[in-house]
């Protein structure tokens, strides 16, 4: 490009080799000819000298030095790579079972009916039936504990059996059986104060060791109540109520229960 008068405006370098005349020499421009990595390739007219190392163009350098073309930072939007806690290959290892340690089963049935007949039996049926002459007599289990109360000679286990014993074997058995076939041994604290078994905690592998421990204790309440009636009764059998009977059937019933005990909850370890 010319100008009036053949001058060039201030600013532009005069007379350079291989720049055409009207360009401005800048500093760190790629040198013309040289292809560089992310920079278009400059087109030289055909004719003009290559320029090897003429001041203010920089020389074809190693990475991280001037000049050199620097790898364009990453693109918004690209993926990135989640970082996994874990190492691939290895499964992921499962939380905690939420959950009770154990859980209502079949055994509840037959344990409720028999703390019920046992119930029935103390305080519903008779328990002595005889004939007085022409009339025919019958005395419940609350009468057998009054007539041991007004009778100052009464004493043995019979008398200790129809004043409280017999009250406290039942109520033991509800309180010990029914909270164990209910699944009310949900966690461990729970199963050690329910259960009163210190030596073992409830596990899969100890759950035989409560099942024979409930219904151990429900066999010896059994035979505590077999033992009353056997003491009361004795040498009159022929006078045995109804009370009896189902006293016996509730607590044969309740061992059964025991046996058959909870299920096991997710949370069992």
């Amino acid at each position: 490009m010319s100008h009036p008068g053949g001058q060039q405006p201030q600013g532009y370098p005069q007379g350079q080799q291989g720049y055409p005349a009207g360009y401005p020499q800048q500093q760190g421009y790629p040198a013309p000819g040289q292809p560089q990595p992310g920079y278009p390739q400059q087109q030289v007219p055909p004719g003009s000298p290559q320029p090897q190392g003429q001041p203010g163009y920089p020389h074809q350098g190693q990475p991280g030095q001037p000049g050199y073309p620097q790898p364009l930072p990453q693109q918004w939007g690209a993926p990135q790579q989640q970082f996994s806690p874990q190492p691939q290959g290895f499964p992921q290892q499962p939380g905690p079972a939420a959950g009770p340690l154990t859980q209502p089963g079949l055994g509840a049935i037959p344990a409720g009916l028999g703390v019920v007949l046992e119930l029935v039996a103390l305080f519903g049926v008779s328990w002595i039936t005889f004939t007085n002459g022409t009339q025919s007599v019958t005395m419940s289990f609350l009468d057998l504990v009054k007539a041991a109360s007004d009778n100052a000679a009464a004493s043995g286990f019979a008398a200790t059996y129809v004043q409280f014993l017999a009250f406290i074997i039942t109520a033991a058995t509800a309180l010990s059986v029914l909270p164990w076939t209910l699944g009310a041994l949900r966690a461990k604290r729970s199963a050690f104060l329910l259960s009163g078994i210190r030596s073992r905690e409830l596990t899969r592998a100890d759950f035989w060791w409560y099942r024979t421990v409930f219904s151990g204790r429900a066999a010896v309440m059994l035979i505590f109540h077999a033992a009353g009636i056997a003491t009361l009764y004795w040498g009159n059998f022929s006078s045995l109520g109804l009370g009896p009977i189902l006293l016996l059937v509730g607590a044969l019933l309740v061992v059964a229960g025991a046996v058959m005990g909870p299920r096991q909850g997710p949370a069992m370890p």
